[in-house]
């Protein structure tokens, strides 16, 4: 289900997405006729926390927050508080599935290689003067990163290939809300 879309530079989102309480609380708390508030701040948790968001890359939640906030938010002093945070919560959920769980674990650890690479002092030894880094298995590391970039391209193509029959049904028409039965959206709500 695609509650959020990126069309034109500008998020957009299905009714149907007001009807969900984290999203509604946004929404209902902005009186103003525009609903300019409640649009940057439904835009925000789309750029935040939509996998296929322009700053998904940026695994570090605070850093990415941040980034979008400066673009996507016209408030000088506006801060994440809980409503905010909420709806975020609540869409991810919303969209993970299994393969995407993966898709953040891989990313995460992706990082974490790349920092150990910058990071990593070859010439670093032990109190027995004993390098404590074994240069062959940083090498082999290196020599194995193009395998995993590649794994992770194709993990990503999953995760496209999944939302994309997700959102689709026989005849190019897109499933309603309450009409896949495979879809766990009736018991977030109900709280089951």
């Amino acid at each position: 289900m695609e509650l959020f879309q990126l069309k034109d530079n500008v998020v957009t989102f299905h009714p149907q997405a007001l009807t969900l309480k984290p999203f509604k609380a946004l929404w209902d708390r902005d009186r103003s006729k525009t609903k300019k508030n409640a649009i940057e701040e439904l835009s925000f948790v789309y750029f935040v926390m939509d996998w296929k968001s322009e700053f998904a890359d940026i695994l570090d939640f605070k850093t990415r927050a941040e980034e979008v906030r400066k673009i996507v938010i016209s408030k000088e002093k506006w801060e994440l508080d809980d409503k905010v945070r909420e709806a975020c919560e609540f869409y991810d959920r919303l969209q993970q599935t299994l393969s995407m769980k993966l898709l953040a674990a891989a990313r995460v650890g992706i990082e974490k290689i790349e920092s150990f690479l910058h990071n990593v002092d070859i010439e670093e030894r032990d109190r027995n003067g004993k390098l404590i880094h074994n240069p062959t298995s940083i090498q082999k590391t290196i020599n194995e990163m193009g395998q995993t970039v590649s794994g992770l391209k194709k993990l990503e193509d999953i995760v496209k290939k999944e939302q994309a029959e997700d959102s689709r049904i026989r005849g190019g028409g897109e499933v309603g809300m309450f009409e896949d039965p495979d879809d766990d959206l009736l018991d977030t709500i109900s709280g089951s």
